[in-house]
């Protein structure tokens, strides 16, 4: 009597290697998924650092408009995407001129700083293209200055509210639109108090 040997058909094989096979693409793009959003939380927190360390730099810069300044007008250029302004920044008996403002840059919206008419330092990239940076302007009642055309209109401002609108630089994965993250905050300059308002 022969032994018989008792293995896999050629066609069993072949069911389990396609079904290996199947198992294996479910499993790699559960992982290509994943690490989509993964990424894109990355650029998330990316993104909401930068925000928060851009408007950080503003708001101190801010903070000092008019420091050591004893022309009387301390706030140069004031509009819903600029401010510029003069103060001494670093206590030295020198006054810098300090502007912030929205600029485009590769292809996006990017708020800057430029100290004494100098090269641009970029403080948020891919700002949100509707909203990006916005200032608002109010005088010691708390009423919106609205025209800040003359300088006479800008001695008036007490107070501003700041508004960054950031976007990643990517699509969500899941919703396939940019994330935007909005911060809003208001700033009292410490020295405009003592400037008269005509």
């Amino acid at each position: 009597m022969g032994r018989t040997q008792r293995g896999f058909t050629l066609i069993e094989l072949l069911i389990s290697v396609g079904l290996g096979f199947v198992v294996m693409a479910a499993i790699y793009n559960v992982f290509i998924s994943q690490n989509r959003v993964y990424e894109f939380q990355s650029s998330v927190v990316a993104m909401n650092e930068a925000a928060l360390t851009g408007i950080d730099v503003m708001l101190r810069d801010l903070r000092t408009i008019g420091y050591r300044d004893s022309s009387g007008n301390p706030i140069l250029l004031a509009n819903p995407k600029q401010v510029s302004f003069r103060a001494d920044l670093n206590d030295d008996g020198t006054l810098e001129q300090v502007e912030f403002k929205e600029v485009s840059q590769e292809g996006a919206a990017s708020l800057v700083r430029i100290e004494n008419a100098g090269a641009e330092q970029t403080l948020v990239k891919h700002l949100e293209p509707s909203a990006g940076v916005q200032f608002k302007y109010y005088d010691k009642d708390g009423g919106a200055v609205i025209d800040t055309s003359t300088q006479a209109q800008r001695n008036t401002i007490r107070s501003m509210k700041v508004l960054i609108a950031v976007q990643t630089n990517r699509l969500d994965p899941i919703s396939n639109t940019y994330k935007v993250v909005k911060l809003e905050t208001y700033v009292r300059p410490r020295n405009l108090a003592g400037f008269a308002a005509p």
